[in-house]
């Protein structure tokens, strides 16, 4: 007896051994186990637990899992890239270009294959149709009602039996489902009186198969008894480069009894001959066939297995038809000769016979595309409602495209507009200008030209910007340029609407020029102007002289290639200068200023501060001073990063270890100086400028001033463990302060702790990059303690100057907090 224990005890712990490392244990082992499991004396328990094993969780172990053998386990195909991935090179040619060019196609149909899943066992809710030939391993779930009541699962053994309670052994091996179903319901009915019965499939056998030939892993594969040819490819991998799409055959027992055509299925959607497949079928994949390729004007360009006896038509079908812009009169084949050189064979796919031209393998199909070129059409672009091309006819003119003000937007210059022509046989322009208003006053007007084909008419705009739109016809005039023809363009600078590159017409004046570049602004002089202009006249020395041109003699005075014209300012103009106050003023607003005007004088005309100004706290901020910032900032940010670049490249050819702190703080620190905004803050005695003991500011446009409430808070940041804002009390100290704000940090810089004043003044100790006043220097409310970052640190290394880069970032920010806190205001 103690034998027999110990070898039920040996079967419970190698089933549950073998169960983890593979979950298709053999069922009979299982089932071995199963009965273990179940008749287990508390003797046996304790001699398993003495052994170390947990008899509880392999038994729980073995119930969950005792369905699932069942289920389909098969080998698992790594997803792969296929010959559709990796691209192929063969000569063909593009849809739009009428010449033979290299490029590349891909073989049609194996992608099929690429990421699939790796298995295709049923789900158990999966119907099963009354045609599925039962077999050893499947199993049926009965439902007795009536006089029983109980149900039950029954598995077909390997001898193709049943065990049914109440009926024995049934024979259910090759038949049907259905088939089962009448017989046991047949059955039931006879020799269990008053019972009926519900029967519904249960889990499903799997089965063994063979892949072979060119699959991407040949080899024998479980699958579910419900696959098909299908099911088994792409639990293999599917099909490797070499393999075919078109002659997939299923063998049993040596014969072949269907063929599958992957191409059936991919083009249309067939899968009559997808059949299922048995226990030990082989499905055999023979070497591709003969191969075949086309581009150009095709929907599904590509490279294409043949069967045997196809013609461009067929091969045009399997590409997908033609695209509605192929030209299928222009056509060509290039084949491989039997000397072994290339021809090419032109074709017109319009033609019976062009199209039953039966191809070679080999062969490389090329269908050109309509060409793009428009004949016969005018072009009307630019400030229209309704901007595109119309037919051309020999009496056509300007009007007839230009029939009324509303063909033009509310934005079309009526003053002035050009005509671009294409000159015959030439990719080289010439343009002509004219006055829409002219020819929607006098139809018969000179401006009203008969129109040539493929002739353009831009119509400018007022507001837009004028330059982009005409920048392609210069640089056309510019290209076309060469000894004989000089650069018929010239330049407009100074006091017109839109300076720039403008294309000399016939015959144009200055008042030509003026008018296509927009116009005088007010603050142009009217009455002359200078031209610069190059005389190429004589071949050995270019010549250039200035010209005085006045405005009323510019009829007579015609501009030449290359003339530079700049409009200059009236003189002592200025367009409006202001400065904005805001906050405490009893009049705050913005305020127009004279030439020389100074701040105290603006500051009177808004009658002076209110009685809750805080002076102390002024914020004056300044344009120019904020470009300069800008520039400053761009500058340090690129030093910084190049400062950083060259101290990880000295570490590393030293072999110095760079640490993940050293780094983070680099990268920190160039992201903050670059995300910083300049605030063009200027920093002025407000105090001693109203008492007049301290100079004047004289201001410039666009200055601004702002000018707080009081403030009681006194504000700590930087490396402290707790930034914050403190209640002002004039018994505390800097120390204090900063205690209240949870202490330093390890990496704060003691040395170099700095006040940002309320007024921006930064005081400091004297080896900062500013003037700074002495370190003990009382903290007044309004006051800003600031602790940088400490890079001499043990634990941070850095570079020379991150220290003052971090004291600019936090002086900064203060900045640009005290503006948006005042624009919010």
């Amino acid at each position: 007896m103690k034998n027999l224990t110990v070898n039920y005890l040996f079967i419970l712990l190698m089933v549950g051994f073998l169960h983890l490392v593979s979950p298709t244990v053999n069922a009979q082992d299982m089932a071995q186990a199963k009965a273990l499991c179940t008749n287990l004396t508390p003797s046996n328990r304790a001699m398993a637990e003495r052994a170390g094993y947990n008899v509880d969780d392999l038994c729980s172990g073995q119930k969950t899992q005792s369905k699932g053998l069942k289920a389909v386990k098969p080998r698992t195909i790594v997803n792969r890239n296929t010959a559709s991935s990796a691209a192929t090179s063969v000569k063909n040619t593009e849809a739009s270009a009428p010449r033979l060019q290299n490029s590349k196609l891909t073989p049609f149909g194996y992608d099929l294959f690429a990421n699939a899943p790796t298995t295709f066992a049923p789900s158990e809710s999966l119907s099963v149709s009354a045609d599925y030939l039962l077999g050893p391993g499947d199993s049926l779930d009965i439902l007795f009602y009536g006089k029983l009541n109980r149900n039950f699962s029954v598995e077909i053994n390997r001898e193709g039996f049943v065990d049914f309670p109440e009926l024995g052994p049934v024979a259910l091996a090759g038949l049907s489902y259905g088939e089962a179903k009448s017989m046991l319901r047949n059955r039931i009915s006879a020799q269990v009186v008053g019972t009926q019965v519900s029967i519904t499939m249960g889990t499903l056998r799997s089965m063994q198969v063979f892949v072979l030939g060119e699959a991407f892993k040949p080899g024998a594969y479980t699958v579910s008894s419900l696959a098909t040819i299908t099911h088994a490819l792409i639990a293999s991998g599917g099909i490797n480069d070499i393999g075919s799409l078109r002659n997939i055959q299923l063998k049993r027992k040596g014969v072949v009894i269907a063929s599958l055509d992957i191409y059936d299925l991919l083009l249309f959607g067939d899968t009559s001959d997808d059949i299922q497949i048995r226990d030990f079928d082989v499905i055999y994949i023979p070497t591709v066939g003969d191969r075949v390729s086309i581009m150009g004007g095709v929907l599904r360009p590509a490279i294409y297995e043949m069967i045997g006896g196809e013609t461009a038509s067929d091969l045009v079908d399997l590409a997908g038809g033609l695209v509605a812009k192929a030209y299928a009169k222009s056509a060509r084949l290039e084949r491989v000769n039997e000397d072994g050189f290339l021809r090419v064979l032109d074709l017109d796919l319009t033609k019976p016979s062009d199209k039953q031209l039966h191809l070679s393998s080999g062969d490389h199909l090329a269908i050109d595309s309509v060409t793009d070129f428009k004949k016969n059409i005018v072009t009307l672009a630019g400030a229209v409602r309704y901007p595109g091309i119309v037919a051309w006819r020999a009496d056509l003119r300007i009007s007839d495209l230009l029939k009324a003000r509303d063909v033009l937007n509310s934005q079309a210059d009526t003053s002035v507009a050009l005509l671009i022509r294409e000159l015959p046989n030439s990719p080289d322009i010439k343009i002509f200008q004219f006055s829409p208003e002219q020819i929607f006053a006098d139809l018969y007007s000179s401006d009203n030209r008969f129109l040539q084909s493929r002739d353009r008419i831009e119509i400018l705009s007022l507001y837009g910007d004028r330059i982009e739109q005409i920048e392609p016809y210069i640089k056309m005039l510019k290209r076309q340029a060469s000894f004989e023809n000089e650069t018929r363009v010239v330049t407009v600078g100074g006091e017109v609407r839109f300076p720039g590159s403008y294309p000399l017409v016939e015959n144009m004046v200055m008042a030509d020029l003026v008018k296509l570049s927009g116009g005088l602004t007010s603050s142009a002089y009217g009455i002359s102007t200078e031209i610069g202009r190059i005389d190429l006249s004589d071949p050995t020395n270019a010549q250039r002289s200035i010209v005085i041109s006045r405005f009323d003699q510019e009829s007579s005075f015609k501009l030449q290639p290359s003339d530079s014209i700049e409009i200059r300012t009236l003189p002592d103009f200025r367009e409006r200068q202001s400065i904005t106050l805001q906050g405490e003023f009893v009049f705050p607003g913005t305020y127009d200023f004279e030439k020389g005007e100074t701040l105290t004088s603006v500051i009177a005309r808004a009658g002076g501060f209110t009685s809750e100004a805080f002076v102390g706290g002024s914020v004056f901020t300044r344009e120019s001073l904020k470009k300069r910032e800008e520039v400053e900032l761009s500058r340090l940010s690129d030093l910084l990063q190049g400062q950083v670049e060259s101290e990880r490249l000295k570490q590393a050819n030293s072999g110095v270890e760079t640490t993940n702190l050293d780094i983070e703080t680099q990268e920190m620190a160039i992201s903050r100086l670059s995300n910083v905004q300049a605030v063009g803050r200027l920093v002025i005695p407000m105090a001693d400028l109203m008492a007049g003991v301290a100079t004047d500011l004289i201001l410039q446009n666009s200055d601004q001033l702002v000018i707080p409430k009081m403030s009681q808070e006194v504000t700590v940041i930087g490396e402290v463990y707790r930034p914050s804002s403190h209640l002002f009390n004039e018994v505390l100290s800097q120390d204090d302060y900063i205690r209240k704000s949870g202490g330093l940090k390890h990496s704060a810089d003691e040395d170099n702790i700095f006040i940002v004043k309320a007024n921006g003044e930064v005081i400091g100790s004297e080896n900062r990059l500013f003037k700074f006043r002495s370190v003990d220097a009382d903290i007044q409310f309004g006051d800003s303690i600031v602790v940088p970052l400490d890079t001499e640190a043990s634990d941070v290394s850095g570079v020379e100057f991150l220290t003052q880069i971090s004291q600019i970032i936090y002086q900064l920010s203060l900045g640009a907090a005290a503006v948006n806190t005042f624009n919010k205001n």
